[in-house]
């Protein structure tokens, strides 16, 4: 391994180079290195500008729609959950008054054999009522889900046919 050189040429060097350096640096010099962006590139970054642009405002715009039939979707799914729950609410009452009177009716039994046939009536009426009950939930379901998902199926297909155009 060489050590570093202690000649007197290279520390005169050295010397002028750091007075050189501490001179600029207090005058407050900076070495400024001047380029210019050609013509070309300039064109190209204004139209990738302008086409970002566009792209963000059709974007936007798609994100604005999505959101307004969000908000109808959302919509009429709470309306419609409403109607659900007031009908359930209602077939529960019903249930309710029907076993109330049926405690009634089993209390006015005087044979084991009315009670039985009492009983045996109820489960007959209370299977139906059920049953109907069942196909009133299933029916208004349906319609909540066909209500709810049409803001859907009506955006998408305009999403389709505006994608279908722009071809």
């Amino acid at each position: 391994m060489s050590e570093p050189s202690n000649s007197p040429a290279s520390n005169g060097a050295a010397a002028v180079s750091a007075e050189s350096f501490h001179v600029a640096a207090s005058a407050g010099k900076a070495t400024v290195v001047e380029t210019s962006v050609p013509e070309s590139v300039r064109s190209l970054a204004e139209t990738l500008v302008t086409q970002n642009r566009e792209i963000y405002e059709r974007t936007r715009e798609r994100m604005e729609d999505a959101i307004d039939v969000l908000e109808s979707t959302f919509d009429k799914a709470g309306q419609g959950t409403a109607e659900l729950n007031k009908k359930v609410i209602h077939f529960a009452q019903t249930n309710v008054n029907s076993s109330f009177d049926l405690a009634k009716e089993l209390a006015e039994a005087e044979t084991f054999n009315q009670y039985l046939e009492i009983q045996a009536a109820f489960l007959r009426r209370q299977f139906e009522q059920l049953s109907a009950q069942a196909g009133e939930i299933r029916e208004m379901a349906a319609k909540i889900a066909e209500q709810t998902s049409a803001p859907v199926k009506e955006h998408v297909t305009r999403t389709i046919e505006a994608v279908r155009a722009a071809r």
